[in-house]
């Protein structure tokens, strides 16, 4: 379908190593215990104090469909940094592109050399090794954990350390009706299983526009938290539950079911409401929600995504299999910095004025990107009731205030506010950038064998856990 089509290509353009497979020859990895000391400073011909950030340039055509981590935000932040702190000047250092083996190399091989950058956006980079050599700071110096919101932040952690901050995100979970998935015992996987079992007649969905292969990319890629302890440099992919996944998706069909609503809903509806569709008309068992900057205001993004439930409960799935349920959660330009820092009230202004550039600089009165900093997005909820709020009467006759977005016919109030916020606090998965899993050779190659009929669960989860136990090994 040409909608799915749209859809694949929203997640595969981030297309580096970040996707874990996608670079195994990491260069040089780097060997180093040595106590940190501050770089020598340098000034700038105006006074100012220079630190360098370094970042692999992900700007390229694959990325052109509007990457948000991308290389092209940094130097946006970083000129707009530049043009207003007369302290410091910040240079970025690149390496290149990310899914090339050279950009890792030209990295590692400065850190031995002692030529270490002030700062690091992380993206593609072994950020848990490079902590584990104590190479970076913890940021838990510099913040508290309370100003944030728990999950995202938790999210972003290395053994309780934060080591890298995303000073925005995006949210990723599923939905489901309240009346279909209230009927199991809870909302594992294997509670979710048995859900389908007896919800699919043959002309419903599991998700609408997934197939069983690309079910499996989804859910493997969000989990990949699970599945690989960067930290230590273990992977599970040999697991049961990890089995489990594989063979539940091959009861899956094998072509993308397209339902009654979502050929009604056909040009009327963007993907994200086609999904809240389904689920309200019974035709798909769970809906994708999806909260990603640049598309429009969050609030406005969340309320189109749940109203066409027009008021049908729905129980928030999260990642499927976490329990409690738990959103996922995909940092936004990560932020690292050196234990080797120059001049660390200089990265930590600039860090600072991170914070407010996804929503307020980049698009006056309209917060593009949830911001980490929950008191930020509480004062312009504030300010978005103040200004956008109406007047409505409800069937008892009681008058209520909620806000109207445009095009979107239901009152949002209080409480869907309230239920937003909830599943922010509850977004403490980590999840990949690229969580179609599509950019994932490892995942993708070995997936396709096992769809194809050409290898067993078994074969699959065993050749995925030795060559992940290899890259695991490599970025040590």
């Amino acid at each position: 379908m040409k909608k799915a089509g749209i859809w694949v290509l929203l997640f595969a353009f981030l297309l580096s190593a970040c996707s874990t497979g996608g670079n195994a020859d990491t260069g040089n990895p780097v060997q180093t215990s040595a106590e940190p000391t501050a770089r020598e400073i340098r000034y700038a011909e105006d006074g100012r104090i220079i630190l360098t950030i370094g970042a692999f340039q992900t700007d390229s055509s694959i990325a052109a469909g509007g990457d948000l981590p991308s290389y092209t935000q940094l130097k946006k932040a970083v000129d707009r940094f530049n043009g207003k702190n007369e302290a410091y000047r910040i240079e970025i250092r690149s390496y290149g592109d990310a899914a090339g083996a050279d950009a890792m190399y030209a990295l590692n091989s400065e850190i031995l050399g002692g030529d270490m950058p002030d700062m690091l956006m992380t993206y593609g980079m072994p950020k848990e090794s490079y902590a584990r050599k104590g190479l970076l700071l913890d940021l838990y110096s510099w913040y508290e954990r309370d100003q944030f919101f728990s999950g995202p932040v938790r999210s972003m952690e290395t053994e309780g350390k934060l080591y890298a901050v995303s000073p925005s995100i995006q949210l990723v979970s599923f939905i489901g009706l309240e009346s279909v998935l209230g009927r199991t015992a809870g909302y594992s996987l294997e509670d979710i299983y048995g859900a389908w079992e007896w919800f699919h007649t043959g002309e419903n969905a599991f998700i609408p526009y997934f197939n069983a292969e690309y079910t499996f990319l989804v859910l493997a890629g969000m989990r990949m938290a699970e599945w690989v302890d960067a930290a230590s440099g273990a992977c599970r992919f040999d697991s049961p539950e990890f089995l489990s996944l594989l063979e539940f998706c091959r009861k899956l069909p094998a072509e993308a079911v397209v339902t009654q609503s979502e050929a009604y809903a056909e040009g009327r509806y963007t993907y994200d409401q086609i999904n809240a569709l389904c689920v309200k008309n019974e035709d798909a068992l769970l809906g994708l929600l999806y909260i990603q900057g640049e598309v429009g205001s969050v609030l406005g993004q969340y309320a189109g995504q749940v109203t066409p439930l027009d008021g049908e409960p729905i129980v928030h799935v999260g990642i499927p299999g976490t329990v409690p349920a738990a959103a996922g959660c995909i940092g936004e330009l990560p932020i690292a910095v050196s234990a080797r820092c120059a001049d660390q009230e200089g990265a930590k202004q600039f860090l600072d004025s991170l914070w407010d550039l996804r929503y307020r600089a980049v698009h006056e009165g309209d917060m593009r990107s949830i911001p980490l900093v929950r008191s930020i997005l509480e004062e312009y909820i504030r300010f978005y009731k103040e200004h956008s709020s109406q007047t409505f009467t409800d069937e008892n006759g009681r008058e209520y205030s909620a806000i109207v977005f445009s095009g979107i016919i239901s009152p949002f109030r209080d409480a869907d506010i309230d239920a937003f916020l909830a599943l922010i606090e509850s977004a403490g998965v980590p999840v990949p950038p690229a969580f179609s899993s599509k950019v994932d050779p490892i995942l993708a190659e070995e997936a396709l064998a096992f769809f194809a009929g050409t290898q067993s669960a078994e074969k699959t989860a065993k050749n995925i856990q030795t060559r992940y136990s290899v890259y695991l090994e490599e970025q040590k």
